[in-house]
């Protein structure tokens, strides 16, 4: 019989705590810094709301609707956040689908991340189905443009770029020294 020497801590099951153990988990599995900080300042802004409207602190308590408010709230709302000082002073404006989006994706990380660890059932974001925002997809210069840029800035000595103008259009280019690909600008 295996008996454990160590007593068991009895574990939260508040928002807070549970946050702080999600976060502490990124860090444990080698995520990104900038990755871990995206999750810490969308879930904060998560925990200012919950703790704004009065929701409960236990995370068996959250449902579906605590969810739905709050992404509502994200896509409705202009002067998000309090603003003062808290470093939300792009939330001045109303939030597009895309930034909603990245909230849900954020929240449904963490809440998937509570049922793997067994601290809750299911996820309140279980029945929640958010589309994927379209992407604006950005259509490259054509040669004959890139071609044209080139010659315009030629003509221009005090510009900043005549040198990318100059190595895409002279005989001999070095794409290795501006790490371009000088072939578009020939006609």
């Amino acid at each position: 019989m295996v008996v454990s020497i160590r007593p068991q801590a009895p574990v939260s099951t508040s928002l807070n705590s549970l946050v702080k153990g999600f976060i502490l988990t990124q860090r444990t599995d080698c995520k990104s810094p900038r990755t871990i900080e995206y999750y810490e300042s969308n879930l904060r802004r998560f925990l200012w709301y919950a703790e704004r409207q009065e929701w409960p602190e236990d995370v068996h308590m959250i449902t579906e609707w605590h969810i739905r408010e709050f992404l509502a709230y994200v896509s409705g709302e202009g002067n998000r956040w309090g603003l003062e000082g808290n470093g939300s002073e792009s939330s001045r404006t109303k939030a597009t689908y895309c930034t909603v989006h990245h909230y849900y994706c954020v929240l449904k990380a963490f809440f998937n991340w509570c049922v793997r660890e067994s601290f809750i059932l299911e996820s309140p974001l279980a029945k929640i189905k958010l589309k994927n925002p379209k992407l604006n997809v950005v259509q490259p210069y054509s040669s004959e443009a890139v071609s044209e840029y080139s010659q315009h800035l030629y003509f221009q000595p005090q510009s900043p770029h005549r040198t990318m103008a100059l190595a895409c259009s002279s005989q001999h280019p070095q794409p290795s020294m501006l790490s371009l690909e000088c072939s578009a600008c020939y006609r």
